[in-house]
């Protein structure tokens, strides 16, 4: 291979390497919009970075207004001559924001990179522009009516141009409180068989008391039928509008991580909905209380990671949470390889300890933050560490008794990263 060309192809390697970091960092990805201004070889990486998920760079904490409205007045430049065209036989003003026929198109075909859709918080955007357009009028439906042929245009760009659309971010951060969760202007484009939905490989429903119906479960469940990470709400202390999370679960052919955020008990319905996966199922996170009960955990037989975290809410009382790694403690996983649990209502010590000593074998990471009832466990806790993780690189443990003993265990695992 010539040795200039090598050299191009290392550098934009290098370069693409760097720009992912900052994207995906926790730090501030707004960096890469001084990327783009350094020359055009930075440019043409950077772009792809932040059109792959521009309201993630949008939403940091809060909807920067200027920002939402260039974001629209950008993605306005992208659509078709027809599209402009209706947009101003609807009323709407284009001529001063880079949405007149005779505008050149934008250098870089910007919605062709979009990886994740947030309907959510593109309609915010999309109100925001039309406050700040100026595009007023004395009757409210008018104004209503001309934000939804924009919502319907833009859907439309974006799915248009980017079938193979990889996430759906459902969220209420940004919401008005009148606001339904599934924006109408694309319900129809869930639920029908485009090819977007298809080849669609996460779902992210980022809502708290506010589930979407079931009607609209049914209709995605169809067609993503191929997600492979689902991030999850189930709300309600009754077993109401479950049936649409059931058909979700069940339609399934490769999902590998499930993180489930819950106010309530298990529900048969779901853990029956859930042995569908259990084949291909890798990661498992439970978050504020037990909602999935042991019995199909049990049958994950993939399982590499498994997270039970209920520090941050009092919805499960300790009898329960104490059942819970009873019958957990008998399950085994062969590849479990990252195991955090974290409780602050009072558990067994020694149903830990069983699950250790029949998981530790490929164990990595290991996280205990509890109260045991069975402090004088501990030593025995000790002692499944030190003979069964032979594998252990991370430990973090904070038990509040017998300190002591855990010192020692720090001093027998040398290897391990504490």
């Amino acid at each position: 291979m010539n040795p200039i060309l090598n050299s191009i192809i290392f550098d934009r390697i290098i370069i693409n390497e760097i720009f992912k970091n900052i994207a995906t960092s926790s730090g501030n990805p707004n960096s890469l919009f001084s990327c783009i201004f350094v020359n055009r070889r930075w440019y043409k990486s950077a772009i792809p970075f932040i059109w792959k998920d521009p309201c993630k760079i949008l939403t940091r904490k809060i909807i920067d207004r200027n920002s939402a409205f260039c974001f629209i007045s950008t993605v306005l430049k992208c659509i078709s001559i027809e599209s402009k065209r209706t947009l101003r036989k609807e009323g709407i003003l284009l001529e001063h924001h880079g949405g007149s026929l005779e505008v050149l198109p934008p250098v870089s075909d910007y919605p062709v990179f979009l990886e994740v859709l947030s309907p959510n918080i593109l309609c915010k955007c999309i109100a925001i522009w039309m406050n700040q357009s100026q595009q007023h009028s004395t009757d409210k439906r008018s104004v209503q009516y001309k934000e939804h042929i924009l919502q319907k245009e833009i859907f439309e760009l974006f799915i248009n141009k980017r079938p193979s659309i990889c996430a759906l971010t459902l969220s209420t951060q940004h919401m008005e409180s009148n606001s339904n969760i599934i924006p109408s202007e694309l319900l129809p484009y869930l639920s029908n068989s485009f090819e977007w939905l298809t080849k669609l490989r996460k779902f992210k429903h980022n809502v708290s008391n506010n589930n979407p119906p079931d009607i609209f479960f049914y209709a995605f469940s169809q067609h993503a039928t191929n997600l492979e990470s689902i991030k999850l709400w189930i709300d309600g202390d009754d077993n109401k509008g479950d049936q649409g999370i059931v058909a979700l679960f069940e339609t399934q052919k490769n999902l590998k991580k499930l993180k489930i955020y819950s106010q309530r008990r298990s529900c048969l319905q779901i853990d029956n909905a859930l042995f569908k996966v259990a084949n291909t199922l890798k990661k498992l996170t439970l978050n504020h209380s037990l909602c999935v009960s042991p019995m199909p955990i049990k049958k994950f037989i993939g399982l590499e990671s498994l997270t039970v975290n209920l520090s941050n809410g009092q919805e499960t009382d300790s009898h329960s949470a104490e059942e819970f790694f009873v019958n957990l403690s008998s399950a085994y996983f062969k590849t479990l390889k990252v195991l955090n649990i974290k409780v602050v209502q009072k558990i067994r010590l020694a149903s830990i300890t069983s699950f250790i000593r029949l998981n530790g074998r490929c164990l990595r990471e290991f996280t205990l933050n509890c109260q045991p009832v069975d402090a004088y466990a501990t030593k025995n806790f000790v002692e499944a560490i030190r003979n069964d993780c032979p594998n252990l690189k991370k430990m973090e443990i904070s038990i509040y008794e017998n300190g002591p003993q855990l010192k020692k265990l720090l001093t027998m695992k040398r290897n391990s990263k504490t």
